[in-house]
C-alpha cells in the first residue's frame, strides 16, 4: 500500500508532462507557405459565405437578418409574421431564459414568472398575462435600466411591434391590460423578495409583495406549467 502513492503520483507527473508538450507543439508556428495557404482558404470561404447570404436575402426577399427558433423555423426580428409566431417557442425559449440577468439565488424563468402573473391579474386577462412578456422569447429579456434609455428607442419599437404582431396571433388587445402590469409589479418585488440576495436599500420596490414565497423551478417543469396553463387558458385550442 505504501508503494501505490509514489506509483499514482509518477504516473499523474507524466500525463502533466506529455499535456504541456501537447500545448507547446500547438504552439509551434506556421511557415510561410502554409500560413498562405490557410489564408487563401479562409477567403475562399468568406466569399461563399457573402454569396450565400446575397441569395438568402434575394430568395426571402428580405435585407434584414433572422433567427432560427427552436422550431426550427426561421424568425425575422425586423419584420415578424403571425404564421411564424408558436406558442411551443415561446414557452421554450421563456423556460430557459432566466429573471434578472440570471443575479439570482437559483435559476428562475421568466416561463414560470409568466405563468404567476396570469394568476394574479384577474381571468379576463390571464391569457394575456401568460403572454405579456412573449416577445422576449424573440429578442432578450432586456433590463429596464437599459432599455428604457433612449439610446433603445428602437429596441422599444422593435419590442412593440413584435408584441403587437404576437398579440394579433393569439387574439389579444394591442395595449397591455392594467390589471396584468399591476401584477407584473407586485410579483416583481415579491421575486425580488425571495430570490434575490438582501436588496440594496437605492432599490426602493412601490409595492408590497405579496404574501406567498416563490419555488424556483427548472426550465423544463417550468415549460410544462407554462404549456398546461396555456392549455387550461386556451381550452386547446390551436392558434
Amino acid at each position: 500500500m505504501e508503494n501505490e502513492e509514489p506509483e499514482a503520483s509518477a504516473v499523474l507527473e507524466n500525463n502533466m508532462k506529455k499535456k504541456s508538450a501537447t500545448k507547446k507543439a500547438k504552439l509551434i508556428p506556421l511557415d510561410n507557405e502554409r500560413m498562405e495557404q490557410y489564408f487563401t482558404e479562409m477567403i475562399d470561404l468568406a466569399q461563399e459565405y457573402d454569396i450565400k447570404e446575397k441569395m438568402s436575402e434575394s430568395i426571402d426577399e428580405d435585407p434584414h437578418g433572422w433567427i432560427q427558433l427552436y422550431s426550427g423555423r426561421k424568425f425575422y426580428t425586423l419584420k415578424p409574421r403571425v404564421e411564424d409566431i408558436d406558442i411551443e417557442d415561446i414557452s421554450h425559449s421563456l423556460s430557459n431564459m432566466c429573471r434578472f440577468t440570471g443575479h439570482v439565488k437559483q435559476f428562475y424563468s421568466v416561463a414560470q414568472h409568466s405563468v404567476l402573473v396570469s394568476h394574479l391579474c384577474g381571468d379576463e386577462n390571464a391569457l394575456y398575462g401568460l403572454l405579456h412578456d412573449a416577445s422576449e422569447a424573440y429578442l432578450v429579456d432586456m433590463p429596464r435600466p437599459i432599455k428604457r434609455l433612449e439610446t433603445f428607442s428602437n429596441f422599444r419599437a422593435i419590442e412593440h411591434n413584435i408584441m403587437s404582431i404576437i398579440a394579433k396571433k393569439f387574439g389579444l388587445p394591442d395595449i397591455e391590460p392594467s390589471a396584468v402590469k399591476a401584477a407584473d409589479i407586485k410579483i416583481l418585488a415579491t421575486e425580488a423578495r425571495d430570490l434575490m440576495a438582501p436588496l440594496h436599500p437605492d432599490w426602493i420596490q412601490p409595492c408590497e409583495p405579496y404574501p406567498f414565497k416563490i419555488d424556483p423551478l427548472p426550465p423544463a417543469e417550468a415549460k410544462d406549467l407554462f404549456m398546461d396553463r396555456y392549455i387550461e387558458l386556451t381550452h386547446g385550442k390551436n392558434y
